[in-house]
């Protein structure tokens, strides 16, 4: 080993032992998928709670609280198999537990042309603090006693390893090129390990040039391992390792070829590479704004691109990522990686797998440069390595998941495609939906049923329909998000009212069905600021947890009590009557704010109502008129799930309102019957009254404003045609916007 980036730096050695952590064999899940049980998914979510989640009595205790005798085989509606649901219950592969995220679930996408696969799972692992997309792709975080480290996505792909020949500063172990093909994606670290959270995990800080914030350094590879040991420890399921030699040079260039991740390379100097000042922290620029004390003596550093006498590590995250978001690639530390070292690539593995070393104490392959390498040490292909035990001042880490199938623990893959094909035979190790899993499943909930006349159904399997029936839906909307269900929101509905119309359902059969159901509310918020989550699998900021779309179908938290006996269940677990059943309010915003800023005063009329629904657990959907709508309410009642129509003008108002009537209109009447809450400015002509849709149960709720046109500022008042659309109406004042929230019980009440 030829140690070119540190040619007089000591090293010391660390003996240590360590244990990973079992991988999760999500054995019940991959029977559910091997046998295709058409059975509802909601009561296995329900026992999944019951039972602490104890995997192995899942299906045990299923047969036994359902009454099951053998397996189920739901036929309504169509080819929709509870594979197919259980695979979006559990869209992150190794049966990991569920929790909801903090960050915005709006922006799924689905499979591309290009082969970009990534799905975005509305259900993420327990360890995921906050996740979502943005210019880079996706990213992850998980939290550690208040340090956050964000991950970002790799997808598959294949690149060229290596460097080519006439690459300036290349060295021959860096040959020869081969194609590396990765099936898989996974999540990298989207900087180096920080001394932050080494200290949290590990107890101690060994970095030279301390700061909590500056990549860890002075850590052997040994270390390394009894870091990923203790991380495990405290964060189950998280599943980290080091990336492989492949995966990291291919996180590095993020489908870049060239020499960096920012274009070609031209050294000018043996620490002067202009290329590489703006993406990272090598010997020409790591003295340049470098403030700690003990920085090293730089005065003799040669060629350098910049005058500086003192050099060390800096902050992360301060140079340009590469366009995958990942920073500090080439810079700042070098970064160990699984492999055992080797001379060349001759024989290296082309699945982008480590290459592991024969004897003990095997040396290990470090990559990326550092604040102490010259030029030509900082590139995508540059390589070294040293024993296990090596600890310098200019080399630390960063941590991969493992990739799915690799037999690592926590393995996790949100974006793993599957074909029309796969929707019979899927894989125990789960995958998450793509678009075409997505399509077809669309298809499945949105077509005719079955055998349109069999045998009048039993009241158990009339109760087990139903509530498969709201897995589907929930499912259906947590996996596909508010961006998807706003191109039909009549699927919502129409799958809302498919329960008292299953086959030969008869009138004493469906009141016996009404009668048994003992709702739960949606559950409550985890404090003011905290994640908000309700049973639906949805999730909400703050105190918006009962803000979900998933009430249009049945309040969630009938899925798993429906079953047993008027809430005896809840009563048993409680000691409390199960609360009443309250209608969802489905209200009409149409206030034009992108009108202008008179009109942008009925704003806090959607941020107090939305505030007033969620301290009241008051089940609700808002249907829009704009686009920009979404937009005002992300504060101060942080992000709602929506249903927008999007439009500009005050005719589409009338669409939205015309659509929304037809939807409704469908449904029977019930306790589930929603009330339609219209909330509007007050200035519409008689003519756009004259056209207001017929609409059963409506209610309005007016906001006043002072209209800029009028001399004197006078306010706009309501037109008295409204009353004889409205089953009831209030009118407040823009003043007045702090009661709203007796307006709204008085509306709804």
């Amino acid at each position: 080993m030829s140690h070119k980036g540190y040619p007089n730096l000591g090293a010391a050695v660390l003996e240590t032992r360590y244990a990973r952590s079992q991988p999760h064999l999500p054995t019940t899940w991959a029977a559910l998928h091997r046998l295709k049980i058409d059975a509802p998914l909601s009561l296995i979510q329900g026992l999944r709670e019951l039972l602490a989640g104890n995997p192995s009595e899942e299906l045990s205790a299923l047969r036994t609280v359902a009454g099951i005798q053998g397996l189920i085989h739901l036929r309504w509606p169509g080819p929709a198999r509870t594979g197919l649901i259980a695979l979006l219950l559990h869209g992150w592969p190794g049966g990991e537990d569920w929790r909801p995220p903090a960050g915005d679930l709006s922006s799924l996408e689905y499979e591309k042309p290009d082969g970009n696969r990534f799905w975005e799972s509305g259900i993420p692992p327990a360890w995921a603090s906050d996740w979502g997309r943005d210019q880079y792709g996706p990213w992850v975080t998980f939290e550690l006693d208040g340090v956050v480290q964000p991950m970002r996505w790799c997808p598959p792909g294949r690149f060229i390893m290596g460097s080519p020949a006439d690459e300036p500063g290349r060295w021959d172990d860096e040959g020869p090129q081969h194609e590396v093909i990765l099936d898989e994606g996974f999540w990298l670290f989207a900087t180096p390990v920080t001394q932050a959270l080494w200290q949290t995990v590990i107890g101690y800080n060994p970095s030279e040039f301390k700061s909590p914030d500056r990549p860890v350094e002075n850590v052997s590879w040994d270390d390394c391992q009894q870091f990923l040991a203790r991380i495990e420890d405290r964060v189950p399921g998280l599943g980290l390792i080091l990336p492989s030699e492949a995966q990291w040079e291919y996180a590095c260039r993020g489908g870049t070829e060239t020499a960096l991740y920012n274009g070609p390379m031209e050294i000018l100097g043996e620490r002067n590479a202009p290329a590489l000042d703006a993406i990272a922290w090598y010997g020409g620029n790591s003295g340049v704004e470098f403030e700690l004390e003990n920085g090293w003596d730089s005065s003799d550093w040669r060629e350098k691109q910049y005058p500086f006498e003192k050099a060390g590590a800096h902050p992360v995250g301060q140079k340009a990522p590469n366009p995958w978001g990942l920073f500090d690639m080439l810079g700042n530390v070098d970064e160990w990686t699984q492999d055992a070292w080797r001379g060349d690539y001759r024989g290296a593995p082309t699945d982008g797998s480590p290459w592991e070393g024969s004897e003990a104490g095997a040396g290990r392959v470090y990559r990326g440069g550092s604040w102490f390498g010259v030029a030509s040490l900082v590139r995508a292909a540059y390589r070294d390595g040293s024993g296990p035990s090596l600890r310098v001042v200019a080399l630390g880490l960063r941590c991969a998941r493992a990739a799915v199938g690799r037999g690592k623990p926590g393995a996790a893959n949100p974006n793993e495609g599957v074909s029309k094909d796969d929707l019979v035979g899927v894989r125990g190790s789960g995958l998450a939906p793509t678009y075409h899993l997505i399509r077809a499943l669309t298809e499945a909930l949105a077509g005719p049923a079955c055998d349109p006349e069999p045998p009048a159904p039993p009241m158990a399997f009339i109760q087990q329909a139903a509530s498969a029936i709201d897995d589907r839906m929930l499912t259906l909307l947590a996996a596909l998000g508010p961006k998807a269900v706003a191109a039909d929101p009549g699927l919502v509905l129409r799958l809302r009212n498919e329960i008292p119309q299953l086959p030969r359902l008869t009138v004493p059969q469906r009141q016996l069905l009404g009668a048994r159901i003992a709702p739960l509310a949606a559950g409550p918020a985890q404090g003011d600021g905290g994640a908000g989550f309700d049973r639906a699998g949805l999730t909400h900021h703050g105190r918006l947890t009962a803000l979900a779309l998933s009430q249009l179908v049945l309040p969630p938290a009938l899925l798993a009590w429906r079953y047993l006996n008027g809430g005896l269940l809840y009563r048993a677990r409680t000691g409390r009557e199960p609360p009443q059943l309250r209608p969802t309010i489905i209200v009409l915003d149409t206030s034009p704010a992108c009108w202008g800023v008179i009109e942008s005063l009925t704003r806090p009329a959607a941020y107090a109502l939305a505030e007033s629904l969620a301290r009241q657990k008051m089940p609700a959907l808002f249907l829009t008129t704009s686009e920009r709508h979404v937009h005002p309410l992300t504060s101060p009642v942080e992000r709602l799930q929506l249903l927008s129509q999007r439009g500009r003008s005050p005719a589409d108002v009338m669409a939205v309102m015309e659509k929304a009537g037809a939807l409704l209109n469908k449904l029977t009447d019930g306790p589930l019957e929603p009330i339609v809450l219209l909330l509007t400015h007050c200035h519409w002509g008689t003519a756009w009254v004259e056209e207001f849709p017929g609409m059963a149960h409506l209610r309005a709720l007016f906001v006043q404003y002072p209209d800029a046109r009028r001399p004197g500022g006078k306010g706009v008042e309501v037109h008295p045609p409204w009353a004889r659309h409205c089953e009831r109406w209030e009118s407040l004042r823009h003043t007045e916007i702090e009661t709203v929230r007796g307006a709204l019980g008085r509306l709804a009440g």
